[in-house]
């Protein structure tokens, strides 16, 4: 799907009740409540300090 630890993503539109849209390196992806729930994020500054 694109979403691999370490993927950086910028959210484009949401998170609402149905879910969100992410855009990873041009492709968009649509993700619904249920696989929201199992995707633990870090921000981008989190990577960087190592």
């Amino acid at each position: 799907m694109g979403l691999r630890p370490g993927t950086a993503f910028t959210l484009l539109l949401g998170p609402d009740r149905r879910g969100v849209v992410l855009d990873s390196a041009g492709t968009r992806i649509a993700l619904g409540r249920e696989w929201l729930e199992q995707i633990q994020v870090r921000p981008l500054s989190s990577f960087e300090e190592g």
